[in-house]
């Protein structure tokens, strides 16, 4: 629509002035868009550049192993072209991505005497992003840590090839036997697996400085082009506003509020609302100004989606594995309020990125406690699932396994299968028997706990009984026997504690946390936690948390005299009807021991005849095999317990309905009558199932 008949001239130099000044602004932020769209896909390429160090490393470690471990040629070849496509001089293949290997190994990819990708070494590709010399500091310091390992693999390969070193030729030249089990205790000995970490750490620190670096320069163009935006805008309706001016006159009352429009989203945009839109349409060239640049602002607010997206995931990721940690720790204490035996507090505080730490503690009996702790390699959901998957596993096996190295060496077994990411736990576990206070432990690859004596200080117990779990299967793991006298307590901690740093870049240490341990007069584990707890965050101050802290203190009280010389009363018998009368006779001499607990034979009697009946007449329908019922009594504090344990079918009594006794007798149901009298004649009856068990107690109080 034309604007003015009687000023064609005025109006043609207006329009072609504004549509100038139009594709200038347009051509501008164009140029901005790609140079954000340039900065990301720099980005892109430079996280991928340090995902593939990480992965270059993991891939030489495994294969370092494997060749250790099956002394096949082809791990060694595999090893090299590693190492060849790293420094470039073999060209990447075209797919070299994560799973790029293990389709090798399964025979899906063929690897060829010569590559089909670019030939060009990792820091030449990093040199072209533009990586800064920070990055190539870490990078040659990664590079000089990883001679050390090369130097332990070198040994390792030539021991598998027979080959040993010679000092007179200083070569690999001497021959003898091939030894592969020197190959594998090389590349699983404690300085392998540090100095690994050590990498790990530096490559994590790499990745970091990428990230920031490349982070930091997507929001420079961010800004850039925000500020572009500000000012070409404002420029342009600067301009538009002159020539507005100079013909207002003759201008129609519609070309000004829409010019305003534009303005005024122009102006909102420029504040941070990329909502707004102007909402300007038509034929004309102020439709045209309007439509593009409400779609200028949407594609401006789609790139800066795409950014917070990928940052809202980052960070969804890291809550999912910070929640997945957290709801599989127990977290009420006291946990065991009953229990006068000893005293435990754990307390786990994790840091931004949830880094796998693990605690955990339950009763596998009456009178064992299990408890364990741990650290899980990695960060965010994988390394919360991994120890997800640990804790279960563990406390699957702890039901029914009473020795700690058995538990490990199965859980270790349980891990390895299919961890082809080589993730790995630190785990401390130990079994507490709490009527002597007889302590089995295994160290996998943790730090020792501080043992303190009753009026003594804290000690380091240096034991270390296998390497870390999950790597590798086939480790078998030892334990250990202390002996704790009442009064004894035991401080387990993870490395978030004595690796915090402070601003000055020094580290807690272990000296520091046993001097807090030793200068603290608190009379609980609960208040010896907070010492430390306070002690690392006052020697942290401002400096942030880098890894989780997670501790856990238990102290040993012993048992009541009277309940230390109590026996247990622990006997099986075969599912047979006719073995009840002959555990009800052993199990009434037992009690009979006690004067408040004779009053309560006769009602003891009536629930071992009707829960041993109900478990042997129902428990194995079909099933003509021989099964054990174990019965396990003991009278402690005022109660007699007894507990039942059959590998029967899944049946939980406490869900039968009790009978309706207001009916004639001949009007009820069939069965349930014997239950409910055991429920009604007894003070308490718990049920639970585990590993294929029914476990059902009963507590009857002694008599006053």
């Amino acid at each position: 629509m034309k604007l003015n008949h009687l000023f064609p001239i005025f109006i043609i130099v207006a329009i072609a002035m504004a549509s100038v000044t139009l594709w200038l602004m347009l051509a501008r932020l164009a140029g901005a868009l790609d140079a954000i769209a340039v900065v990301e896909e720099r980005r892109s390429e430079s996280l991928a550049l340090a995902d593939e160090l990480l992965r270059s490393s993991n891939d030489l470690t495994r294969f370092a192993r494997l060749y250790a471990q099956s002394g096949d040629s082809k791990f060694l070849l595999y090893y090299r072209k590693v190492l060849d496509i790293r420094n470039g001089s073999f060209s990447r293949p075209e797919e070299y991505d994560g799973t790029f290997w293990d389709r090798v190994i399964g025979g899906n990819v063929q690897l060829l005497d010569t590559g089909t990708g670019q030939t060009l070494s990792l820091r030449d590709r990093m040199r072209r992003l533009g990586f800064n010399q920070k990055e190539f500091d870490l990078l040659a310091d990664i590079q000089s840590r990883s001679e050390d390992l090369t130097a332990i693999e070198t040994i390792a390969f030539n021991a598998v090839q027979g080959r040993y070193y010679d000092p007179r030729t200083k070569t690999y030249s001497r021959e003898g036997p091939k030894n592969l089990k020197l190959a594998q205790v090389l590349l699983l000995e404690p300085k392998y697996f540090k100095g690994k970490a050590f990498i790990m750490e530096l490559i994590r620190q790499f990745k970091e400085e990428v990230n920031a670096r490349t982070t930091k320069a997507l929001e420079v163009a961010r800004h850039e082009a925000q500020k572009l935006l500000v000012r070409t805008f404002t420029g342009g309706g600067v301009l538009l506003g002159g020539l507005l001016i100079v013909f207002g006159i003759v201008t129609h009352r519609k070309v000004l509020r829409r010019i305003s429009a534009v303005a005024v989203a122009a102006e909102q945009v420029a504040a941070g609302n990329l909502e707004v839109r102007s909402k300007v349409r038509g034929t004309d060239e102020l439709g045209i100004l309007g439509e593009t640049f409400d779609h200028m602002i949407s594609r401006l607010t789609e790139s800066l989606t795409l950014v917070e997206a990928a940052k809202a995931r980052m960070e969804e990721e890291l809550n999912v594995g910070r929640d997945i940690q957290m709801s599989l720790l127990p977290h009420r204490f006291p946990a065991f309020p009953d229990r006068t035996e000893f005293d435990l507090f754990a307390v786990l505080e994790p840091t931004r990125e949830t880094g796998g730490d693990l605690y955990d503690f339950f009763m596998v009996d009456a009178h064992r406690l299990c408890f364990a702790i741990g650290d899980v390699s990695g960060t965010g959901v994988s390394a919360a699932l991994f120890m997800a998957m640990t804790k279960i596993v563990l406390k699957t096996l702890a039901a029914y396994d009473p020795s700690p190295a058995s538990i490990v060496t199965r859980v270790n077994d349980a891990l390895s299968a299919d961890n082809d990411n080589c993730m790995f736990v630190s785990l401390y576990l130990g079994i507490l028997d709490l009527h002597d206070g007889t302590l089995l432990t295994t160290n996998a690859g943790h730090f020792p706990p501080l043992l303190k004596r009753r009026g003594g200080q804290f000690e380091r117990l240096k034991a270390l009984d296998g390497p870390l779990v999950g790597p590798m299967p086939g480790i078998t793991f030892k334990e250990r026997k202390t002996q704790l006298a009442p009064g004894d307590e035991l401080f387990f901690y993870t490395d978030g504690v004595t690796e915090a740093n402070n601003v000055r870049r020094e580290l807690f240490g272990n000296d520091r946390l046993k001097t807090v341990l030793d200068q603290s007069t608190s009379g609980s584990v609960v208040d010896r936690i907070r010492d430390v707890m306070q002690a690392v965050k006052t020697f942290a101050g401002d400096s942030p948390q880098a890894d989780d802290i997670t501790m856990l203190a238990l102290r040993y009280n012993g048992v009541a005299p009277s309940d230390a010389a109590a026996p247990v009363f622990r006997q099986t018998m075969p599912n047979q009807l006719m073995a009840i009368p002959v555990l009800q006779t052993a199990f009434e001499h037992y009690v009979a021991q006690w004067e408040g607990a004779k009053p309560l034979i006769p009602v003891l009697n009536m629930a071992l005849d009707e829960l041993l009946s109900n478990v042997v007449q129902y428990g194995f329908p079909n099933d003509p095999a021989e099964h054990y019922i174990r019965v396990e009594g003991e009278v402690r504090g005022e109660y007699v317990i007894l507990t039942i344990t059959d590998d029967g079918i899944p049946f939980n009594l406490l869900t039968v309905e009790a009978p309706d006794l207001s009916l004639p007798h001949d009007e009820r149901e069939i069965g349930g009558l014997g239950i409910h009298l055991v429920r009604s004649m007894c003070d308490e009856v718990s049920y639970h199932r585990t590993v294929g068990h029914n476990v059902l107690t009963v507590k009857k109080k002694l008599a006053s």
